[in-house]
């Protein structure tokens, strides 16, 4: 198994590698961490109710992202 932390010196991506550690240990795998500058994210068509019930990650990626994103479908 390999464990993927996109890492940017936040402190947000800081708990999230302390806890890929956790994992790592846990599942005997190894992690994977990275800078980026564009992100590319598959997306699929979902009802209105269904995004408000269950959110999106790729909304959420496209939103808050401090790099540019392009989806695809």
């Amino acid at each position: 198994m390999r464990i993927l932390v996109g890492y940017d010196g936040s402190n947000a991506a800081k708990d999230a590698l302390k806890l890929a550690q956790k994992h790592a240990k846990a599942f005997d795998a190894k992690i994977d961490v990275v800078k980026i500058g564009e992100i590319i994210i598959g997306v699929r068509k979902r009802s209105k109710v269904g995004k408000l019930l269950l959110g999106s990650t790729a909304q959420y990626v496209v939103l808050h992202a401090p790099c540019p994103v392009i989806t695809i479908k």
